[in-house]
């Protein structure tokens, strides 16, 4: 569940414009996971694990979703006490949980409680608006916490985070027409895990861990990819990790295409065309993500 939130999961502060309340403005805590509908099943089980929160479908997407102040702090809060997040995303729960804890002892309602909410909300996520801005000038946001580097202590949080953030790619590679197996093409595995590049010490420390992989930063984007292309990695690391930890959401499907594939690699039938558009058919029915030639 953790490493799973350390992908997906979001800790959100709402504040909005409303006579209702003394100050003027309503604060509304969240935490949520949205998924496209396709992990309805995944999310149905999240529901079943934290006993709070509802389900709501808009468009392709469901989103589970803990509001009640007493869920948050008597389901959410020690969860992720008990069980730490280990991504840069622990530091917007830690800011999440101070104000859920003013919350709950009435302190969004008076005007000093709302202040303090608003200088912690100053370094969560997107900070505050522009409007509680120019109606708050002299707020002075709360020091953010530094989170050192945590290193994973169970392999499910990475399945979980895997599940998340993880991709399983089949690649083709373009070359020069084989004469003697009549082949233009190679195919090749990738196996990726995306993350903001605030976390990039983190996901280097997947590469020990897994003890395999590589680290590629992505220009103009503010992303750091962990990455393994060598099948022998794939082959005695990767799958299995995964076979002995298994994914829980729709992407256990995709890891099974690529299974298949990499036992067809296994077996040199890719050397040959007859293998090579085996692969391409398994290819064609993994996820919309799946890289094209590169």
């Amino acid at each position: 569940m953790t490493g799973f939130t350390d992908a997906e999961g979001c800790f959100t502060i709402k504040i909005t414009q409303s006579d209702e309340y003394i100050q003027g403005w309503r604060v509304q805590a969240q935490f949520q996971i949205k998924l496209h509908h396709r992990d309805l099943a995944l999310l149905n089980r999240i529901k079943d694990y934290f006993p709070a929160g509802t389900l709501t479908k808009n468009g392709i997407y469901i989103a589970y979703t803990i509001k009640t102040v007493e869920n948050l702090t008597q389901v959410v809060i020690p969860h992720f006490d008990n069980y730490p997040l280990l991504t840069q995303k622990l530091a917007d729960f830690q800011l999440f949980k101070q104000i859920v804890i003013i919350m709950s002892r009435k302190g969004h309602l008076n005007q000093e409680g709302f202040e303090e909410i608003l200088s912690l909300k100053a370094n969560l996520n997107l900070g505050v608006s522009e409007k509680l801005k120019i109606a708050y000038p002299n707020i002075v946001p709360a020091v953010k916490p530094q989170i050192p580097l945590h290193e994973i202590k169970h392999p499910y949080w990475l399945t979980g985070f895997i599940d998340g953030e993880g991709s399983f790619f089949i690649t083709l590679h373009k070359y020069s027409y084989n004469l003697k197996s009549g082949r233009s093409e190679k195919a090749g595995l990738l196996f990726q895990i995306t993350q903001h590049s605030r976390d990039t010490l983190f996901m280097k420390s997947l590469i020990k861990y897994l003890n395999c992989g590589r680290i590629r930063d992505r220009n103009f984007t503010p992303t750091v990819d962990f990455i393994v292309n060598r099948y022998i990695d794939i082959n005695s690391k990767i799958i299995p990790f995964l076979e002995r930890y298994p994914l829980q959401s729709v992407k256990q499907k995709d890891y099974k295409d690529f299974c298949k594939a990499a036992e067809i690699i296994a077996s040199k039938q890719h050397l040959t065309q007859d293998g090579l558009e085996k692969i391409k058919v398994i290819k064609n029915g993994m996820n919309k993500k799946t890289l094209n030639y590169v």
